[in-house]
């Protein structure tokens, strides 16, 4: 208890070259003021789909298409997700399977230009493509919300390559912007 003690008093003793200030009382104010604080909106995180959530929805969104292979999931040479499987389309004018690529872009300006890049590169690896298909009249209503390429490799065969780019702007499998390029073979005409 003595060392406490002293202990207490050597501390206590070193008061030397301290300033002891005191603050002015504050001033009682009777102006208020409100501010109304808007907070910063969180951004919406999108979730990209794994490839058998992806795999269904599509499934669903195409009834009358039979899937061949489960899409698998990838991310491509743009950086760009992509998802890639083979459906059978039956209908009145073929029955073929595609091999159909759906890449997800950023936004809109991302999907045109990625859209003109996959044009670009299927005219370059040979395909001809007919491009008064350009915003394509289906079902009898001009969408103008989806812009399509169709093309074909000349061929002195039976059966040529065939191919077909679309750009949608729609979310119609929940995975925002995105160009579909399905190739397939056709029957050559």
């Amino acid at each position: 208890m003595v060392t406490i003690l002293l202990a207490t008093v050597f501390v206590a003793g070193c008061t030397e070259n301290t300033t002891n200030t005191s603050s002015p009382s504050p001033v009682a104010s009777t102006a208020t003021t409100t501010r109304k604080v808007t907070p910063t909106p969180t951004p919406v995180a999108t979730s990209i789909p794994t490839a058998s959530e992806f795999t269904d929805r599509w499934v669903r969104s195409n009834p009358n298409d039979m899937l061949v292979t489960p899409f698998t999931k990838s991310v491509n040479e743009r950086g760009h997700v992509t998802f890639t499987g083979v459906y059978r389309y039956s209908g009145p004018s073929r029955d073929a399977d595609y091999t159909s690529t759906f890449e997800l872009c950023k936004d809109k300006a991302d999907a045109q230009q990625t859209y003109q890049q996959a044009v670009n590169q299927a005219s370059l690896a040979g395909y001809m493509i007919d491009s008064q298909d350009k915003n394509k009249n289906e079902g009898g209503i001009l969408d103008t919300d989806i812009a399509v390429m169709t093309g074909h490799i000349p061929s002195n065969k039976a059966l040529t390559n065939g191919i077909v780019i679309g750009c949608q702007y729609l979310d119609d499998y929940g995975i925002g912007y995105y160009v579909d390029t399905s190739k397939f073979l056709e029957p050559n005409t």
